[in-house]
């Protein structure tokens, strides 16, 4: 996604309307937060299963 974020940038600062997602293939279902079916709001504290995140938690907080 970050490799997207000059794209997104430039179309934004021409007054287009831009939105950035990501799909997940991990199991989503004990997120806390959601913003529409579907939708899970995925941010640097979310839990996640720990196969899924080998290196352990983020270093960022």
């Amino acid at each position: 996604m970050y490799a997207g974020l000059p794209l997104a940038f430039a179309l934004a600062s021409e007054g287009k309307e831009v939105h950035l997602a990501n799909l997940s293939f991990a199991d989503l279902s004990d997120c806390e937060e959601w913003l529409a079916p579907d939708v899970a709001v995925v941010g640097p504290d979310t839990a996640g299963p720990a196969a899924y995140f080998p290196s352990g938690p983020s270093p960022v907080g």
